[in-house]
């Protein structure tokens, strides 16, 4: 039996608008500039629909658990 252990693939900052302000991807899963914009965009989507009111939230998307915060104007996301 193989156990992986819990590994970060991304940590990423927007703003509200869904602009990248800062970006690390640190898997081969999301390598090309249009897969990391598609997956930023449909991540802050889920992220403004959640009823957090400005805490810290836990979701699971597209096969990733992502825990993130939105500000007054950004969003930071850690993704695993």
């Amino acid at each position: 039996m193989m156990v992986s252990e819990p590994s970060v693939s991304s940590v990423l900052v927007m703003d509200h608008s869904g602009e990248r302000i800062a970006a690390k991807y640190f898997h081969e899963d999301l390598q090309t500039l249009l897969a990391q914009q598609q997956f930023e965009k449909q991540l802050l989507n889920k992220a403004l629909k959640s009823t957090s009111g400005g805490e810290c939230d836990i979701t699971v998307f597209d096969g990733h658990i992502a825990v993130f915060r939105g500000g007054k104007d950004i969003f930071m996301f850690v993704t695993g």
